[in-house]
């Protein structure tokens, strides 16, 4: 670790030495006026700064300033205390004229979109803005927990509250049955792959993997969400999920600056599971078990054992400035998160150099962008699946009797094989992995002509996982099979060109009037490739040397795994944009895909795409004061999903010991047979979308609502072939999947004061998921229950006409006075046989309505902001409450949940799957509660060396209003197997709590300077 850390601080340090070579020539300096809008009358005092930069200039008594930028893609930034926040991109002007609006609406004038950036009033499409600096306060361990709550039809739900644990996120609802519903991360212009290189540890556990936690989110300087279909289709056979873009911090004018922030957190279980005490237990032991469990004497509180407060700290530090020509800016950080349980966490570690520099009169442009991470875990044993015979953490810590000890006579006390000491798996199993990442951009861009640049882009992505696994022999687990070892790996590479041709001219005069134009034509390939190994071996000697760097020390050889993919895909596209006095707008893209996962006859698929705006506040009959925009906007266009794995269309054959033949007296040889069937017709998924909204801007008030609807055709899916074959399905493309949902936003700035202001943000919406056509195959069930006695259990039904994770089974009705569960029939009477009972579908975890309530408050040196989420009309299936609600398990000394002792049940009570599992889990959060000072402010000169200076403190996960009875309504166990490979196919199963990993409350201290 340590030698390729320090060969990435070489490398920056070299990237930093280019970067300080004085230039050929002194910075621009742009000039210009700020004018009120309405009036026309210049604005003294407006701040003008770079996008990006520290520090900036105000402009004079007569609203002039002056400016020094670093190159033509400079943005500056001009705003103006209770005016519109206006960015403009310098290109070749010296000088620049701006006017500013009164109105509240902060939202960014220049806008990233697909392949290129727009003023926001030119955006036809749906596109919406994070307002990074507002929500990156508190916590912030990736750049989901930035998005999450603050953007209306983004749904980011986590699949454990581990540290670095993966994260669902959908934008307007799933569209694939099996294919992935991940969005296309796009970062400094260049899609990055989102593939799992966490492999799997002993013993088959699985841990899924947030693509994106090796992001520092202090370097993130803004993120678009590409929703509509006119955003989204330029991306192709990429863009169905929607599309994340984010920005990174890039250099700034002017002298070197340097900023540190540093925070240390504190966190604690934000919720316990109400368990029987030990008095508890050993009374229901004796009343219904007829048992007692004499001589132990002993009181242990297992939730206590395990959980643990947690002190997590991180440390950011950067430098920015600009010689000459050549911008740059560098940053490091170090962040060091502890999780709940013992032993658990998570250890980051990032360095980042972003450099531009500019030429020939600035029309020769060249970008540098470079970033590596480190990145460690470390896991709970078994922590997302349950478990079985072998242990779980979460389980065990549930289940172990409260009267038993943690340790006795100096070793941790065990006492059945169903059963593990939760704490001994903790401290006992070493389970760690470790990620590292490095992406590299580089861009080259020219102007042949005044308004025609031409672009070309290189970059890779290369990551690759390693996960070392070692349970011992002194280890429960591991005793009877001699401790187990493995270590796997994993390594994905992907490659991008990109080659861009735009013309851009803002005044086209004809006919007498000004249009601005913006053609745009590309060409990309990308090459992605996936690599894995591993090996585990058992029966080892002795715990002296960890099994994982010692597997010839394991005499029990299990069979090795190992494979490699790759997938080629190029595509060609363009893209119009028309504007005719930020009045009308046109829209309009091509994109052409070939992918190499595909047959000869469907490797290639066109997506196109169209919008119009109208902005009717420019019309004349439109005079309403105070009015400044009430933009109708309409699109429609087809966009793709090519998240298929390779060589489906073609046979397999597979090497196995099962097809071994024997030649001559003991010479056995591995045979190969076909053990897939072909699908040469396989071709993408299609998702065809309309989308109308209208955006409004009115004096403090600003807004934005969408209403759109979606149907993905062609879904990829397994369908059962004719026998003989060889093997019983084979990938094709059936069935239909349609989203429809209202979004809404609002921005106003209720009061504003010379020294106090008050903004208030919120957005809701609403999504319908349904399946509209499974391609003759009726039904298919999924969502496996857990839980001993639950084997071959599902939880979850598929059909035409109910969304994707509906849940479905037999309805509860009560508990009769002999102690049976009853159950509703198909003829309205009731029954206490499961078998015989009617089932239906119960409910899904789609929330009938998602919203937000942002509270930004400012008196002179002090900020204060609260932000509240919350999701109703959704139900979650408490597998956790089915399994572990069961008088039953006394007999077997296994601890259960409180409310199972007056629930009427008997002791005979076998634990089954119905609606009385399947929970309300509406919600209402204070997510984070975040208070700052500003120092540098409040004492002036005596904090003459600091540029800035803020101390702050926040919490995070406050409270949580919610009927649902499991730790967290948010959380879902992955027992689908999403996300956890190469372009896995997988049947999503949402909303399933099953033995979740808790999710802490938080609360932070921290401490911004700027020099």
């Amino acid at each position: 670790m340590l030698i390729k850390i320090l060969r990435g601080a070489v490398l920056s340090a070299l990237l930093v030495g280019l970067c300080a070579v004085p230039a050929l020539a002194q910075e621009r300096v742009v000039q210009g006026t700020v004018t009120d809008g309405a009036t026309g009358e210049p604005l003294p005092g407006a701040n003008v700064a770079v996008q990006g930069a520290q520090g900036g200039t105000t402009t004079g008594s007569d609203g002039t300033y002056q400016i020094e930028v670093p190159g033509a893609d400079a943005v500056l930034e001009f705003s103006f205390v209770g005016y519109r926040t206006r960015r403009v991109r310098v290109r070749n002007r010296e000088t620049i004229n701006v006017t500013l609006r009164e109105r509240v609406g902060q939202l960014d004038e220049v806008v990233v979109t697909g392949y290129g950036a727009q003023q926001r009033e030119e955006i036809s499409g749906a596109i919406s803005s994070v307002d990074v600096p507002a929500a990156n306060v508190g916590q912030v361990s990736s750049p989901q927990d930035l998005i999450q709550g603050r953007v209306a039809g983004v749904s980011i739900v986590s699949n454990s509250g581990a540290p670095g644990s993966g994260q669902r996120v959908r934008i307007r609802g799933r569209k694939s049955l099996s294919a992935s519903a991940d969005p296309l991360y796009v970062i400094d212009g260049v899609p990055i792959g989102n593939t799992n290189v966490t492999p799997s540890g002993a013993n088959g556990a699985t841990n899924s993997a947030n693509p994106l936690s090796f992001i520092n989110p202090r370097d993130i300087e803004s993120i678009q969400v590409l929703k509509g279909p006119a955003a989204t289709a330029i991306y192709g056979s990429q863009g169905s999920n929607g599309v994340l873009v984010i920005e990174t911090k890039g250099g700034t004018a002017g002298r070197l600056q340097v900023d540190y922030s540093g925070q240390t957190s504190m966190g604690s279980p934000a919720n316990e599971l109400n368990l029987l005490t030990p008095d508890e237990f050993r009374a229901a032991r004796e009343e219904f078990a007829d048992a007692d469990l004499p001589g132990t004497g002993v009181n242990t509180d297992w939730q206590d054992e395990v959980m643990r407060s947690t002190l997590s700290h991180e440390h950011n530090l950067s430098f920015s400035g600009s010689t000459g020509q050549t911008s740059y800016r560098g940053s490091a950080s170090y962040f060091d998160q502890e999780g709940l349980l013992r032993s658990t966490g998570l250890e980051r570690i990032t360095g980042r150099i972003n450099a531009s520099h500019t030429a020939l009169d600035d029309r020769l442009r060249l970008n540098l962008r470079l970033f590596r991470s480190y990145l460690e875990r470390n896991h709970s044993f078994r922590q997302e699946t349950g478990g079985g015979t072998g242990g779980s953490v979460i389980k065990d810590m549930l289940t172990f009797p409260p009267n038993r000890p943690v340790q006795q006579d100096g070793e941790f006390f065990e006492y059945a094989e169903q059963n593990r000491n939760p704490v001994a798996m903790l401290e006992q199993i070493s389970d760690v992995s470790n990620q590292n990442r490095t992406l590299g951009n580089l861009d080259l861009q020219f102007d042949l002509l005044d308004n025609l640049t031409v672009e070309g882009t290189f970059s890779a992505d290369l990551s690759e996982g390693q996960r070392r696994t070692y349970v011992p022999i002194a280890s429960a687990v591991g005793r009877d099979v001699g401790g187990i070892g493995r270590q796997a790996e994993r390594e994905f590479q992907s490659f991008v060109t990109q080659s861009l041709v735009t013309y851009d001219r803002d005044a086209l005069s004809l006919f007498g009037l000004e249009h601005s134009v913006r053609l745009l034509g590309g060409f990309e390939f990308e090459r992605e490739t996936f690599q894995t190994i591993g090996v585990e071996t058992q029966d080892f000697v002795t715990d002296a040397v960890p099994g994982f760097n010692n597997l010839g020390g394991g005499s029990n050889v299990q069979t090795p795994s190992s494979g490699k993919e790759q997938v080629d895909q190029v595509s060609f596209f363009g893209q119009f944009n028309y504007n005719y006095q930020d009045k009308y707008l046109v829209t309009a893209s091509l994109r052409r895909d070939g992918s190499s996962v595909f047959g000869e006859r469907d490797k290639f698929a066109l997506f196109p795409s169209a919008s119009l705006g109208w902005n009717v506040a420019q019309e004349p009959f439109l005079d309403v004061q105070g009015l400044s925009q009430l933009k109708v906007r309409v699109s429609g266009g087809v966009s793709g999903n090519q998240g298929v794995p390779p060589l489906q269309t073609l046979p397999v054959l597979t090497a196995s010991r099962g097809n071994a033949g024997v030649f001559g007296a003991d010479n056995e040889v591995i045979g190969v047979a076909q053990t897939r069937t072909a699908s040469p017709g396989l071709k993408w998924e299609e998702t065809t979308e309309f989308n109308v909204g209208v955006d409004f801007t009115a004096g403090r008030f600003s807004g934005t609502v969408d209403y759109y609807r979606s149907q993905t055709e062609d879904l990829l899916l397994n369908v059962r072939v004719v026998q003989p074959a060889p093997s019983n399905f084979v990938l094709d493309n059936v069935g239909a999947v349609s989203n429809t949902g209202v979004e809404a936003s609002l921005e106003a700035l209720v009061l504003d004061r010379q020294d106090v202001n008050l903004t208030v943000t919120a957005n809701a919406s609403s999504n319908r998921n349904e399946v509209d056509d499974l391609g003759g195959r009726g039904t298919i069930d999924h969502g496996t229950v857990g839980g001993r006695g639950q084997s071959g259990v599902t939880s979850q039904r598929l059909e035409p006409g109910h969304p994707i994770g509906s849940f479905y089974g037999p309805v509860f009705v009560r508990v009769n006075d002999n102690g049976e569960e009853v159950y509703r029939t198909a003829d309205g009477g009731t029954t206490t046989d499961p078998g015989v009972a009617a089932d239906t579908h119960l409910g899904n975890p789609i929330p009938d309505v998602a919203y937000s309530l942002n509270l930004d408050f400012r008196y002179r040196n002090f900020d204060f902001s609260a932000f509240f989420r919350g999701e109703q009309g959704r139900e979650l299936f408490n597998n956790t409450g089915l399994v572990y609600t069961s008088k039953s398990r006394l007999a077997q000394g296994i601890n259960m949940l409180e409310p199972a002792l007056d629930d009427g049940t008997t002791t005979n009570h076998t634990a089954t799957y119905s609606s009385r599992w399947v929970q309300d889990a509406s919600f209402f959060r204070l997510d984070k509660l975040s208070v700052g000072y500003n120092l540098s402010n409040a004492f002036g000169n005596a904090l003459y060396d600091f540029r800035r200076a803020r101390i702050f403190a926040s919490a995070d996960n406050l409270f949580v209003i919610t009927p649902y009875s499991g730790y967290d309504p948010e959380l879902n166990t992955n027992t689908s197997g999403e996300g956890l490979g190469f372009r896995n196919l997988a049947t999503p199963a949402r909303g399933i709590d099953w033995t979740s990993y808790p999710r802490p409350r938080t609360f932070t201290l921290g401490i911004e300077l700027g020099f």
